[in-house]
């Protein structure tokens, strides 16, 4: 079932319809419940990781900047 709601400009005003485009209807705009709310939150903008890979590049990255300063520490003691 398809959840759409008039189109509203910044100001609150309704959008009317260009009759130039015959196969868009502007004045209508899908919700978010039929797209998915993840379209508002820019989701489709850029490619979003699985949160475990996110969290594991996050420690592989953590871990790395810490053994490097270790290995800093040790090498600058000669």
């Amino acid at each position: 079932m398809k959840i759409r709601k008039r189109a509203r400009t910044k100001t609150g005003q309704y959008v009317g319809d260009d009759p130039r485009t015959k196969d868009i209807d502007e004045a209508w705009e899908d919700t978010a419940e039929q797209i998915g709310k993840e379209i508002y939150s820019g989701a489709y903008t850029e490619e979003k990781k699985p949160r475990y890979e996110t969290i594991a590049d996050n420690i592989s990255k953590r871990m790395s900047d810490y053994f490097t300063r270790i290995k800093q520490k040790f090498s600058s003691k000669k």
